[in-house]
């Protein structure tokens, strides 16, 4: 198991899963189930769901991890997860904060698409994971953006592009990449905030043909 976060291709498959501490997880089967059974259940899920995606690895461009909660539990993963497995911390306090925030630090490590998969599923064919890759959308997509937050709702059409493909662009182009920015919003302004005061909205990529010439 590694633990790298070097730039990657292809789909991000990521369990979204606690470690399998007794009393922490699978706590609505105890009873009948003892916590340490339940524990131990939990373990067996999560082989069963690494190996089903760990087999999907090897045919499609895919990378498989678990997005794992509490942080400082990694060690609980030991031994659980094919070869090759990474580990990326849960960030959020809500759900919907985890998953937007998952899929947020999977797209910056540079994989071109993300499917976060629920902990709970042992028995899910590997056809349904390849069939939910090729829906994504991938470098070059056009892709419609619908804002919840706003009255008027109209889809807005853009292209997907991830870090690593705008790096390749830059680099086609002749084009170094001199310094990048990501600013967050302080928590001070006006605007009701979603997740920008921990995620960036935005990338700032500043340019050049020579270290010392910016454009």
């Amino acid at each position: 198991m590694t633990y790298d976060t070097t730039s990657k291709r292809g789909c991000a498959l990521g369990i979204m899963a606690k470690a399998p501490f007794a009393g922490e997880v699978k706590t609505r089967l105890v009873p009948p189930l003892t916590e340490q059974e339940a524990a131990e259940l939990s373990v067996c899920f999560l082989r069963d769901m690494a190996a089903n995606i760990a087999r999907v690895n090897t045919t499609e461009a895919a990378s498989g991890l678990v997005v794992y909660t509490p942080i400082g539990s990694e060690s609980a993963f030991e031994g659980l997860l094919p070869s090759g497995f990474n580990l990326l911390a849960q960030r959020g306090l809500s759900l919907g904060e985890r998953l937007y925030n998952a899929t947020a630090d999977l797209l910056k490590q540079g994989y071109s698409a993300v499917c976060l998969i629920n902990s709970d599923s042992p028995t899910l064919p590997g056809s349904i994971l390849i069939r939910a890759m090729e829906l994504l959308a991938s470098d070059g997509d056009r892709v419609r953006i619908i804002m919840l937050d706003v009255p008027d709702r109209r889809p807005v059409e853009d292209v997907f592009c991830t870090d690593g493909h705008y790096l390749r662009l830059f680099e086609s182009a002749g084009l170094r990449v001199l310094d990048v920015q990501r600013p967050l919003a302080t928590g001070k302004e006006p605007t009701r905030w979603v997740s920008e005061t921990t995620t960036a909205a935005w990338t700032i990529y500043v340019l050049g043909h020579e270290p010392n010439d910016m454009t």
